[in-house]
């Protein structure tokens, strides 16, 4: 929970800098920063945790990393092609992260 807490506040800047940008016409700056945040969260967030104790990943967590690793990839995917994120791709990846967090925050015990 308390890394759910932590993704969605270095998140949350990112996502308001990248709809500025895209409101600006630089659809770079979007992309960068978002997949920029996600990185971060997983290898970041993850490893300063770890450096301050040691900590056990959860079965859950495994789902959910593996799904930031595939919402990346899918990013990067919808990119290429003609370098562009549709409209259509944005929503796919819209709806994937809410699942995600759908399932985090629901998979989380009564009072972590």
């Amino acid at each position: 929970m308390v890394l759910d807490i932590v993704a969605f506040g270095t998140s949350t800047p990112e996502l308001a800098a990248s709809l500025v940008g895209v409101l600006k016409g630089r659809y770079a700056l979007g992309a960068g920063t978002v997949i920029g945040s996600d990185i971060f969260n997983l290898v970041g967030v993850l490893g300063v945790a770890g450096i301050q104790r040691p900590i056990t990943i959860g079965s859950s967590a495994h789902v959910s990393i593996g799904a930031l690793c595939a919402m990346v990839l899918l990013a990067v995917i919808c990119m290429r092609i003609g370098w562009r994120l549709s409209r259509a791709g944005g929503l796919v990846l819209v709806v994937v992260a809410a699942a995600r967090w759908g399932l985090d925050l629901s998979a989380q015990p009564a009072g972590s």
